[in-house]
């Protein structure tokens, strides 16, 4: 049997569909770049992308009372913290915090203080701080005597903790 040649007006349809899809998908890509079908960018505030902050948690342990606080940030802002006795305190963020937050979280020297190891402190009774960000874990005892201390981390630290337990002991 002898095999027909498709005619240019039989393919009209699958060449059709097929640029169809090519275009949906493009515009797809498009919008994703420009932060979503709100057209917000990464960093508009609050309710921006929440991919840009990581999901941070610090555990400060030891001092002359033996403390034991634990403190996350989500995305979004919302602050959960436990104190040793295991009291339960959370809240939010306020607009600017939670842009200080990420800017320090998004910090291109936490991945290199991650990767270091430290020493052993040389301070008795201080503070030891584990700070987790997305996958990232920083530990290091505030210690102003130790060698290399990592500088983005203290940073961070210290303004997570003192937008949410310290600021929280405040008000009670």
């Amino acid at each position: 049997m002898a095999r027909m040649k498709p005619r240019p007006t039989d393919l009209l349809p699958v060449t059709f569909g097929v640029g169809l899809i090519l275009l949906a998908s493009m515009t797809a890509g498009c919008a994703s770049q420009r932060g979503g079908a709100t057209g917000r960018s990464p960093g508009d505030g609050p309710t921006s992308d929440t991919g840009s902050l990581p999901q941070i948690a610090v555990q400060r342990t030891g001092g002359f009372a033996g403390l034991k606080d634990t403190v996350t940030v989500d995305p979004h802002g919302t602050w959960n913290a436990t104190d040793r006795a295991g009291t339960h305190t959370s809240g939010s963020l306020a607009a600017d915090q939670l842009t200080e937050i990420r800017t320090l979280a998004t910090d291109p020297r936490l991945a290199t203080e991650a990767g270091q190891t430290r020493p052993p402190t040389r301070c008795r009774d201080a503070f030891a701080y584990r700070l987790t960000v997305g996958g990232r874990q920083i530990e290091f005892v505030d210690c102003p005597a130790d060698p290399d201390q990592p500088v983005a981390s203290i940073e961070l630290v210290k303004k997570v903790v003192g937008y949410t337990i310290s600021n929280s002991a405040r008000r009670s």
